[in-house]
């Protein structure tokens, strides 16, 4: 219960298998840990993560506009969070 980067690779899970509330909550959760941890640069890439999500299914629901995020980006976001915190993928 005090890993974050098991709430982290949970968080990846989850999106992967849109459980997106699910995914949102985990990584939220890890970010939460990380600070309690003091470690503020893992805390910000966690809520990073998170926001990142929500930004995502925004614009899904809006439909496709300049300067939104799209999939792709996401997805980069994902491999550069398993590479930072050396998640297995």
């Amino acid at each position: 219960p005090a890993v974050p980067e098991l709430y982290l690779s949970r968080s990846i899970a989850h999106y992967q298998a849109g459980r997106i509330q699910a995914a949102v909550e985990d990584a939220n959760r890890a970010a939460s840990l990380y600070a309690r941890q003091g470690d503020p640069e893992r805390q910000a890439t966690a809520t990073q993560f998170a926001q990142s999500i929500i930004d995502e299914q925004q614009a899904l629901l809006e439909g496709p506009s300049p300067g939104k995020p799209d999939y792709m980006n996401l997805l980069g976001s994902v491999v550069t969070l398993l590479l930072r915190f050396g998640l297995p993928f």
